[in-house]
């Protein structure tokens, strides 16, 4: 696996590939919506949704799936 330095989501989105994208970017704002007090940031190189600074939920994207 390559090594990633992602600074936020917005570029671990961009790096993936078009279907993938646009799949996440749907995931991405359910979860604003349904945590819109939540802090986006990376952790262990994935998007990951911090509240009251513990992170509780990350998501990610793969080959032929994503998870979160």
């Amino acid at each position: 696996m390559a090594k990633t330095n992602y600074q936020s989501v917005g570029d671990y989105l961009a790096s993936q590939p078009p279907a993938a994208q646009r799949a996440l970017k749907r995931v991405r704002s359910a979860i604003r919506k349904a945590m819109p007090a939540a802090e986006e940031v990376i952790s262990y190189q994935i998007p990951a949704y911090k509240l009251n600074g513990r992170a509780v939920l990350y998501f990610a994207g793969w080959k032929a799936h994503y998870s979160l």
